[in-house]
């Protein structure tokens, strides 16, 4: 199946936003579209609205809940010099979240290769000690096995268990990219996850456009969003 079968384009505006809310109710794994099919950034331009409207309405509930609860507001922003807000959060950030939060919702197993190899480096500088030699041989073997993997695995499709588990690994990745922004909040626990909401509302609206316009899409989508979330900052409010 073609892209443009995989995902027809829409007839108006908002159609995204249908196909979306009829996405949410059946995950299905796709073939991911490209920026480059037709009507590709009007579908782009729809669903990036839809985010932020999505995180307007529920930055104002939240808002409310805060006042309630007595919870302090995100604190991240206040940790980073201003002059490096654009380029940690709007150019880096989209970036190496992306890639990691939903580079490998396509299921290559190449991609896989290379969050499995991510995440053993992760673990190891975290977990091990310095010198070590189960650190020093598990850093070597992933860093052996991410390029080898990636071209030797380059033509690999979606494996059978991949596609089936696809609608629950969906809503997973959505949940886990907002469960790991609590550390935005300085007093994380069980009263602040509901806080998280708009992260979770952006991964779910972020993985599908992933899935229907690609990786890059994604990335922008992001990054626009994070764009307007630092712009107060930037502008002295």
């Amino acid at each position: 199946m073609s892209d443009a079968q995989a995902f027809p384009a829409a007839p108006r505006f908002f159609a995204p936003w249908r196909a979306f809310a009829a996405y949410l109710r059946r995950p299905e794994w796709r073939e991911p579209g490209s920026l480059r099919e037709a009507g590709a950034w009007r579908t782009w331009s729809a669903l990036w609205l839809l985010d932020i409207v999505g995180l307007i309405v529920l930055l104002v509930v939240l808002t409310i809940y805060m006042k309630v609860t007595g919870l302090p507001g995100p604190d991240a922003f206040d940790q980073v010099p201003r002059e490096w807000l654009v380029p940690l959060v709007v150019l880096a950030a989209p970036l190496i979240e992306e890639a990691v939060f939903r580079g490998w919702l396509a299921g290559r197993p190449r991609a896989m290769v290379l969050l499995a190899g991510l995440a053993v480096l992760a673990l190891a500088a975290t977990m091990l000690p310095e010198g070590s030699v189960l650190k020093m041989a598990l850093v070597g073997a992933a860093l052996l096995a991410m390029p080898v993997g990636w071209v030797l695995l380059r033509k690999r499709p979606a494996p059978g268990w991949f596609v089936s588990a696809f609608p629950l690994l969906f809503w997973l990745t959505a949940l886990v990219f907002g469960l790991v922004h609590l550390s935005n909040y300085p007093s994380p626990g069980i009263l602040a996850l509901p806080l998280v909401l708009p992260q979770v509302w952006a991964g779910l609206v972020f993985g599908y456009t992933r899935m229907r316009l690609g990786l890059a899409a994604s990335m922008l989508a992001h990054a626009g969003a994070n764009l307007l979330a630092i712009a107060p900052t930037m502008l002295g409010f």
